[in-house]
């Protein structure tokens, strides 16, 4: 996106909306600084939660950052939605809205989010290798923890590596359908406005005698 369509910096910051706040963050997606797929996340969550402000409230990205517990709060109850739906929204709204107020103040130093970024951080040398071995430790004392084969460990791919779970000495299908409801609402692409999404939980419907 270009610059030009952005709030121009010499706009008062308190007076900068939440709409340019949405703008920013997906203008950040474009230019390395967020991944694309966190920009989206973070700009849709802001918007929609931005969509419950009324017209006599003030739509500014400040009072929205001030106010964001009670607006989130406020969003939870008018949707009936899952609190850690909920915390979620909140989580990707607070970073797009503090990491725009940053940048408003400070252009220049702003260095984003992405993952290139964060390894621009990271030590190198001695120091660097000193982590590597502490990282080597902590695993092995961790391995050291973990709890015995007959406890039913398991490893899962997903999309962001491998997850590990363990499994009771008894486990229903009902159980397996609790986890499941519970897990998808974790998804960073859930959205329990999406008719699509809602369907997938018709899926643990069970049909008694």
């Amino acid at each position: 996106m270009p610059v030009q369509n952005l709030t121009s910096p010499r706009t008062p910051i308190n007076e900068a909306l939440v709409a340019d706040a949405v703008e920013w963050a997906k203008a950040m997606g474009e230019r390395g600084l967020y991944s694309k797929s966190s920009a989206r996340f973070r700009a849709s969550a802001l918007q929609t939660l931005s969509r419950i402000l009324a017209d006599d409230e003030p739509q500014t990205a400040q009072w929205m950052l001030e106010n964001l517990d009670s607006v989130v709060a406020r969003w939870t109850t008018l949707q009936n939605a899952n609190p850690g739906t909920a915390r979620t929204y909140s989580s990707r709204a607070r970073t797009a809205l503090q990491d725009y107020m940053d940048y408003r103040n400070d252009p220049s130093s702003f260095t984003g989010r992405s993952r290139s970024a964060k390894s621009k951080s990271r030590p190198t040398g001695k120091r660097t290798k000193k982590k590597s071995n502490d990282k080597l430790f902590t695993q092995a004392h961790t391995m050291e923890q973990l709890p015995p084969p007959t406890s039913r460990l398991r490893t899962f791919p997903v999309t962001g590596g491998d997850m590990k779970y363990q499994l009771p000495p008894e486990f229903s299908v009902k159980d397996a359908l609790k986890v499941f409801c519970h897990l998808v609402t974790f998804a960073d692409d859930f959205d329990p406005t999406n008719p699509k999404q809602a369907r997938i939980f018709s899926l643990t419907r069970i049909d008694e005698d």
